[in-house]
């Protein structure tokens, strides 16, 4: 179909509706001429955009775009088959995979409470009571000896079988990390001092001379009283002062410091355990230094005078 563009343009140009409104006119002329117009410029070589008008530009979508999934696991393999069994048996020589599997660690136990500790506190003074005044009974020994005789047999089995392993156990790590069973005693009493559970050196220094020394002395000073034999006021006044000394360098230091690490709040931890358990350690060997001051004078006097008797 050709159009005659004079006819077009003019303004004589009507159709039989009536006249034709110019925008109708550019809307047809344009849509004529274009592709006429992008058919000559490609014939020629030349780059024509495909749109006489530029598009509107969508807006972008502003939701991040989505990570690509994850490749599929590959099938475990047949139960049956040679590869599982060869797999299996790799399993079980490389152990399990420390990233797959969960690892229970032991966390700590019940608190066994001061039954158990005090319990084996009271066995073991009726053990050294029973053996001493057997011990006494059968040496013909005097009333105060019997008694001491019971104090001595006491002292030695704590000295040996309680601080004895403390030491050990101090020495190869901490009371609060050891799980044995004479631990937990003085995981207990660790509750009113906090030193016996950290392996302080102070207290280690002490229990060894303590558990060594004293407990030997003990021993020795049993055998004597028993037998009668001369050095045993020595041993006594020896294994007494070594007791004494070992109480006051325990708490002195403490004190000094303001006491940090002993428990002053709890009743039980402060009037059993800090007062009593150590207090008969200061009380007992004190009685027994006044002894040995009254049986060194009754010596001396009865040397220096065989014939006369004093008061």
């Amino acid at each position: 179909m050709k159009w005659d563009m004079a006819k077009v343009t003019s303004s004589r140009f009507r159709s039989r509706q009536g006249a034709v409104p110019g925008w109708e006119l550019w809307s047809l002329t344009t849509t004529l001429l274009v592709p006429v117009f992008n058919l000559s410029e490609r014939g020629r070589g030349v780059a024509v955009p495909t749109a006489a008008f530029p598009r509107k530009r969508l807006p972008r979508d502003p939701r991040p775009t989505p990570a690509p999934a994850p490749p599929p696991a590959p099938a475990p393999p047949h139960p049956g088959s040679c590869r599982s069994r060869r797999v299996w048996a790799q399993g079980l020589l490389s152990g399990p995979s420390p990233g797959r599997v969960r690892r229970m660690e032991p966390g700590p136990g019940p608190d066994p409470g001061p039954g158990g500790p005090l319990a084996l506190c009271l066995a073991l003074l009726a053990l050294g009571c029973g053996l001493g005044l057997w011990l006494g009974r059968r040496a013909g020994a005097a009333a105060a000896d019997r008694w001491a005789l019971t104090w001595l047999c006491y002292d030695a089995l704590v000295h040996l079988t309680l601080e004895g392993p403390f030491v050990y156990i101090s020495l190869t790590g901490t009371v609060a990390e050891s799980d044995s069973i004479l631990a937990s005693l003085w995981k207990e009493y660790g509750k009113a001092d906090a030193r016996w559970l950290s392996s302080d050196p102070t207290i280690v220094s002490l229990e060894l001379l303590t558990a060594v020394l004293d407990g030997i002395l003990a021993l020795m000073l049993i055998y004597a009283i028993v037998k009668e034999k001369y050095y045993r006021h020595f041993l006594q006044i020896a294994l007494c002062v070594c007791e004494l000394y070992g109480g006051w360098m325990t708490f002195c230091p403490d004190w000094i410091m303001g006491s940090p690490n002993l428990n002053t709040g709890n009743r039980l931890y402060l009037w059993v355990y800090l007062v009593f358990f150590n207090g008969v350690w200061v009380l007992v060997p004190s009685l027994l230094l006044c002894q040995s001051w009254v049986g060194i004078k009754k010596m001396q006097l009865k040397k220096l005078n065989p014939g006369k008797k004093r008061k």
